[in-house]
């Protein structure tokens, strides 16, 4: 569902990653109750280490802000897809 909302929301499918390993998100106990998915959406050009000065800085840009919403939206979108499913 969420891939889906990512593609509905202008991401192309090809973008789109999945498995890959970004370290301890503090997630898994959320899994060990209810479904939940651990998204990353890239809000910078790709090449900052994440929780350094250079990273904080382009995670400030419009670009970044961009990225954001459209995660945000996707995860909303997400929810609802997953409230309205009676499967």
């Amino acid at each position: 569902m969420f891939t889906a909302n990512l593609v509905d929301l202008g991401i192309n499918e090809t973008d789109i990653q999945s498995g890959n390993d970004h370290g301890s998100i503090d997630l898994g106990n959320v899994f060990r109750h209810c479904p939940a998915i651990p998204p990353f959406i890239q809000v910078t050009h790709g090449g900052e280490l994440l929780h350094t000065e250079e990273f904080r800085d382009q995670a400030m840009t419009p670009q970044a802000f961009e990225g954001m919403l459209l995660g945000a939206n996707a995860l909303a979108n997400t929810a609802y897809d997953v409230m309205i499913d009676h499967d």
